[in-house]
C-alpha cells in the first residue's frame, strides 16, 4: 500500500489522539449556522448575451435513480465568459430552480472530434455553485484538457437525497447530481463519458459529498479529493449527528431531514459516511488534505484570532485523520496531506486543488478499465455496481457486502437476494454454480447465461434480521446477524449431459 503524506511523524502521533471534545462539535454547529462562506474573494466576470448550449454528444448513461436527465428542464443558458457557461434547470428532484457552472477547456470546440475528462467540484456549507470559480479554479484549469462542473447543493450542502424523517422527496441532491446532471453533461458536451474520465473533489461538507458520492458510486469516478472534508460523521456520533443535522435548517429542514435522527437511524447515516464505506474506494486515486486550524499556516488565519475558521478546520481535520487511518487499516492507497497549521478558507483549498489536479490527470491518462474483482458495501436494498446488480429481500435497513473475484462472488447480509452478474459469460451457455452457506451446507445448480452473457441467481443468505442494524461504541450490535453465502461459477464441461 502507498500512503504519501507531507507530515508523517504528525500523522503517526495523531493515531493516538484523544476523542474529539463534544464541546467542539457544539461550537461547530453554532459556527456553521452563524457564518457565511469563508474566504470568498474576487468578482465575477460581466455576463455576455445568452447563447445556446453546445451540441449534444452521443455518450448517454442509464439513470440509476427515480429521475434521469430527461426529467431536467433547461430553463436558461448563459455564456458568462469564453470558458464559462451557466445552466439553470428545473427538476422534480428539487423544489426550485438550480444552476450549475461549467468551466470549459481553453479553445473548446464542440464540433471537434476531441473528448475531455470531467471534474465535478463541490462547494461547502453556506456556499454556492460559483465559489470555486471566484477563487481560482478558472485560472488553475486554463491549460488543462478538462471540463469542470460546479453544481449547486443548497446552503446546507449535505450531498444526499433527504430522508425527511421517512417522507422522502425533495431535495434529492444525489439524484440530481449523479442521476441527472452528470449524464446531462455527458450528453451535451464533448466528454469521455465513462468512469475512466471522471473525477470529483470538494471542500468541507463538499469533501463529505465527494467521498460519499465516490464510495456509494465508485463506478462513476476514477479519482476523488477532499479538502478539509467532513469524512467521518461518527466522531463522535451523537454530537456530530446533532451538529450536522442542524445544518439542514439553512434550507428549511427539520431535525431528521438529512438521514433521519441519528439516535434512531444511525445505519442510514453510516450508509452515507465515507469512513464506513472506505473499502468501496479501493480502485480510485484518492487525495485527502486537511490542516489543524492553528495559526501559522502558509496562507494565514487559524488560531484564537480566527475562531470560526479554527473550530471548523479542527473539526474537519479530526474527521479527515479518522478517514485517513481507516484507509490505512484497509490498505487502500491514497495521498494524505496533513499540512499542519491553517484555517478553513479557500486559500488552502485552491492550493489543495492545484496539488490534486496532476493526480486526476494521471488517473485519466491511465484509462483504467472497471475492476473485475472488487468489494462493495451498501445499506441500499437494491444496487448496481460495476455492471452487477443486487436486489435484497429483507425487512430492515442494514449493510450488505458484495465481494466479487474471478471465480465467483460472496454476498454477506441477511434474508435472500437476487444477483445478476456483469456480462462476463458466454451468452446462452450453461454454467455450474456451487453455493456454500455459512453453516457449511452446499447446493449445486446449473444456470444458463442470457443472451447478453449475464447470470441471474437467487442467493439465500439466512434468517432475516427483525431489527434495523444498530451499533455500539466499540462494535456492531449483536442483534444484527450477518450471514455469508459463497457462489462459485464454472463453465459446464462438454459431455457432462447438461
Amino acid at each position: 500500500m502507498e500512503v504519501r503524506r507531507d507530515r508523517v511523524a504528525k500523522s503517526r502521533a495523531m493515531r493516538e489522539r484523544p476523542s474529539v471534545p463534544w464541546r467542539r462539535w457544539v461550537l461547530l454547529a453554532a459556527a456553521l449556522l452563524a457564518i457565511g462562506p469563508v474566504g470568498l474573494v474576487g468578482a465575477e466576470a460581466s455576463p455576455l448575451p445568452p447563447t445556446a448550449v453546445v451540441p449534444t454528444a452521443p455518450a448517454e448513461l442509464e439513470p440509476l435513480w427515480a429521475f434521469g436527465p430527461d426529467d431536467l428542464d433547461l430553463v436558461s443558458t448563459e455564456q458568462v465568459s469564453d470558458r464559462i457557461v451557466d445552466v439553470t434547470f428545473r427538476t422534480p428532484a428539487l423544489t426550485g430552480p438550480t444552476t450549475a457552472r461549467i468551466i470549459l477547456p481553453t479553445g473548446y470546440d464542440p464540433a471537434a472530434d476531441v473528448r475531455y475528462p470531467v471534474l465535478f467540484l463541490l462547494h461547502g456549507g453556506a456556499g454556492q455553485y460559483r465559489d470555486w470559480s471566484l477563487n481560482g479554479a478558472v485560472e488553475l484549469t486554463a491549460d488543462l484538457p478538462l471540463i469542470t462542473v460546479l453544481p449547486d447543493a443548497g446552503r446546507s450542502a449535505w450531498y444526499t437525497d433527504w430522508f425527511n424523517n421517512g417522507a422522502g422527496g425533495p431535495p434529492m441532491w444525489e439524484t440530481y447530481h449523479l442521476g441527472q446532471l452528470l449524464p446531462w453533461v455527458d450528453q451535451h458536451f464533448q466528454t469521455v463519458g465513462t468512469r475512466a474520465g471522471r473525477a470529483i473533489a470538494g471542500l468541507s461538507s463538499g469533501g463529505f459529498g465527494t467521498m460519499s458520492y465516490a464510495s456509494r458510486h465508485p463506478d462513476h469516478f476514477v479519482a476523488a479529493a477532499s479538502f478539509s472534508g467532513a469524512l467521518d460523521t461518527n466522531t463522535p456520533p451523537v454530537v456530530a449527528g446533532k451538529a450536522i443535522d442542524g445544518l439542514a435548517a439553512q434550507d428549511g429542514g427539520l431535525p431528521g431531514s438529512l438521514f433521519g435522527l441519528r439516535e434512531l437511524h444511525e445505519v442510514r447515516w453510516r450508509g452515507h459516511n465515507p469512513w464506513d464505506l472506505a473499502e468501496n474506494l479501493r480502485h480510485l486515486s484518492l487525495v485527502v488534505r486537511a490542516g489543524n486550524g492553528m495559526a501559522g499556516g502558509e496562507f494565514g488565519g487559524g488560531g484564537p484570532t480566527d475562531p470560526g475558521g479554527f473550530v471548523l478546520e479542527k473539526a474537519t481535520y479530526d474527521m479527515s485523520v479518522s478517514f485517513h487511518e481507516r484507509l490505512v487499516a484497509l490498505d487502500v492507497d491514497h495521498v494524505w496531506d496533513d499540512y499542519g497549521a491553517g484555517t478553513h478558507t479557500y486559500a488552502y483549498w485552491i492550493d489543495g486543488l492545484a496539488k490534486a489536479l496532476p493526480v486526476f490527470m494521471d488517473a485519466f491518462a491511465e484509462q483504467r478499465p472497471d475492476p473485475s474483482a472488487f468489494t462493495y458495501r451498501s445499506v441500499e436494498p437494491t444496487y448496481d455496481i460495476f455492471d452487477w446488480r443486487v436486489a435484497l429481500d429483507r425487512p430492515v435497513v442494514e449493510f450488505s457486502e458484495l465481494d466479487v473475484d474471478p471465480t465467483g462472488f460472496a454476498l454477506r447480509g441477511s434474508g435472500s437476494a437476487t444477483v445478476t452478474t456483469a456480462p462476463a459469460f458466454v451468452p446462452n451457455q450453461p454454467y455450474d454454480v456451487l453455493l456454500t452457506r455459512a453453516d457449511g451446507s452446499t447446493e449445486q445448480r446449473t444456470v444458463r447465461a442470457d443472451r447478453s452473457g449475464r447470470l441471474t441467481l437467487d442467493v439465500p443468505l439466512g434468517a432475516a434480521n427483525a431489527v434495523q442494524q444498530l451499533f455500539l461504541p466499540t462494535h456492531d450490535s449483536p442483534l444484527t446477524t450477518v450471514h455469508e453465502t459463497r457462489v462459485d461459477i464454472a463453465r459446464t464441461k462438454p459431455g457432462s449431459g447438461r
